[in-house]
């Protein structure tokens, strides 16, 4: 969270496996929006792989990703408490 002028500011993150690394979702949503303007464009890495990839497979990536999250059946409220804690314990941490 950050403070500016009295006003509390929440950024929202999601994990990259690709880069192993967190990414605002607003960096998130601009990758996504510029490799479907791009598909034949190569990028350093996709979403899940760390090998240069075109636009078009990391659009496949993401559509993956959007029907891995709706078939996992957690609710959104405890999907954000479950991606937590794996990442605390793939971090080493408890």
């Amino acid at each position: 969270m950050q403070k500016n002028m009295g006003v509390i500011k929440i950024q929202k993150y999601i994990y990259l496996p690709a880069i192993e690394r967190h990414v605002t979702l607003k960096q998130y949503i601009e990758g996504i929006k510029l490799a479907k303007l791009n598909p034949d464009s190569i990028f350093k890495h996709g979403l899940t792989c760390w090998w240069p990839c075109t636009g078009t497979e990391i659009m496949k990536q993401f559509r993956e990703g959007i029907q891995e999250r709706i078939n996992q059946c957690i609710p959104y409220i405890l999907r954000v408490n479950y991606v937590c804690v794996y990442k605390n314990i793939k971090k080493g941490e408890k």
